[in-house]
């Protein structure tokens, strides 16, 4: 009996041996499952928060098949100039249970941050999470506007970093050039507003010595009002072209810029004295290159360009002139943008710069508006409206008159001459010859052939066709 009783026992601690050493397993590799998956995770921001200073930035992680009352957040140190506002665990019931772990974090300075992982005690054993490091940046909000110019090969300028950027010398209090532009070349560059809310104000110097254009206006120049929302996106202004003409330092162009800030207050922006060293490249030592606009013209021994001293007009100038001709009668909302870039060209080489061109799309909105009148005057007859069919006669006869005249004047035809020999009659042989000079706007008045007839001023003749780069 007792030997039977000794055999039960033993078997009895056989048994629970054998259970604990499964249980033990058992929970080994559910220790270790859940360490994978613990791995795996990582703590980041949630979605559609702002990264500010100064603000409350909420954290989170999903933890599957965890009970939130067998999780527990040790206390971690996130490092200097961040503080833990606040911290909560809640269930997350989905198709299993799982425990969501939020907590909100304010940063004291702008930079990167980068945490140590975060540990935590689950069913008594501790885990470590990775958390996403953040940048944390300047509030808008508290920012004032700043105009930023980005040139084309992506150098950027910032109207508020100017003494402590590179291109500041403190020790020599001078300006040191952003780079080398060669001369004759075209810099393009684009101007921005960050942090402004309304532009009120854009307004540029045109530098001495060079050739500076404005190719594109933006829709911020033309909105009036804009939703007060904070972003640090650049806002596009206008774009520039700009040629250097001699060998020189020039200061950037003098750019003021008033705008409302994300608070309501109107700022002034100066845009600082950046400088560009214009030089003369070795391809322009040696020879003439294709990029260049102007060729050789603009090789001036003296530093600056003197009202009557002689410039040479070659047929880069010419062509250069026409294409400032061409877009300005092709102009839209443009218009006076073109005319103002065109008189400056003009204006530079010495050539008579009054004469406009006359924007032909303005014909196309003479004769839409003539047929919406018509349209109008044929409602108003149907409905018997007396006094709307007398005005709407009215303005349909303006209309008439204005499209009569801008026929007249878009069929007028004009070109630029890039120099070349008139004669009294369209042949080579003719004994009359008189020679025009290159850059001057002229009248065709007939074609024969290879020949025009061209007026300018007092002067008319015939001259080939190839001399004349006509005015479309």
């Amino acid at each position: 009996m007792e030997k039977q009783r000794r055999k039960s026992k033993y078997r009895l601690f056989i048994r629970l041996l054998i259970l604990g050493v499964l249980f033990f397993n058992a929970t080994n590799v559910f220790s270790q499952s859940l360490r994978e998956k613990i791995n795996s995770l990582e703590i980041s921001p949630a979605e559609n928060q702002d990264l500010y200073i100064k603000s409350d930035i909420k954290f989170e992680v999903e933890l599957p098949d965890v009970n939130p009352n067998s999780v527990q957040v040790r206390s971690a140190d996130f490092g200097e100039n961040v503080n833990l506002k606040s911290l909560r665990k809640s269930e997350s019931i989905g198709k299993s249970t799982s425990t969501k772990i939020e907590f909100w974090l304010s940063f004291d300075k702008v930079g990167v941050y980068k945490f140590a992982k975060l540990p935590l005690l689950i069913n008594g054993r501790t885990y470590y999470i990775r958390v996403k490091s953040v940048e944390i940046e300047e509030n808008p909000e508290n920012l004032n506007p700043r105009v930023v110019v980005v040139f084309n090969d992506g150098t950027t300028l910032y109207s508020d970093d100017f003494y402590n950027s590179k291109y500041f010398s403190e020790k020599k209090n001078e300006i040191i050039p952003i780079f080398d532009a060669p001369i004759n070349q075209k810099l393009e560059f684009t101007v921005y507003l960050q942090y402004g809310v309304q532009l009120i104000q854009f307004e540029w110097e045109l530098p001495k010595n060079s050739i500076f254009t404005q190719t594109k206006q933006y829709e911020i120049t033309e909105v009036k009002y804009r939703e007060n929302v904070y972003s640090k996106e650049l806002e596009p202004i206008a774009s520039f072209e700009w040629t250097g003409l001699v060998e020189e330092k020039m200061s950037f162009p003098k750019i003021k810029v008033v705008s409302t800030s994300y608070k309501g207050y109107k700022s002034e922006i100066i845009f600082p004295s950046y400088e560009i060293n214009f030089v003369k490249s070795d391809i322009q030592n040696n020879k003439k290159t294709e990029n260049s606009i102007f060729d050789d013209a603009f090789d001036f021994s003296s530093t600056k360009a003197e009202a009557g001293s002689e410039v040479l007009i070659t047929s880069e100038i010419s062509k250069n002139i026409a294409e400032l001709r061409i877009k300005e009668r092709n102009s839209s909302l443009d218009y006076f943008i073109n005319v103002k870039n065109r008189k400056q060209a003009e204006n530079f080489f010495g050539f008579d710069s009054t004469s406009k061109e006359f924007p032909v799309k303005l014909l196309y909105v003479c004769g839409f508006m003539f047929l919406l009148f018509v349209f109008v005057l044929i409602l108003c007859i149907k409905h018997k409206r007396a006094v709307g069919i007398i005005f709407v006669s009215v303005m349909l006869a303006l209309c008439l008159i204005a499209s009569v005249f801008c026929v007249f004047k878009s069929s007028k035809k004009y070109g630029i001459c890039v120099g070349g020999v008139l004669q009294s009659v369209p042949e080579e042989s003719a004994s009359s010859k008189f020679e025009i000079t290159g850059g001057n706007r002229v009248l065709i008045s007939e074609r024969s052939g290879e020949w025009v007839f061209i007026e300018y001023g007092d002067i008319s003749g015939w001259i080939k066709e190839e001399f004349i780069i006509f005015i479309k």
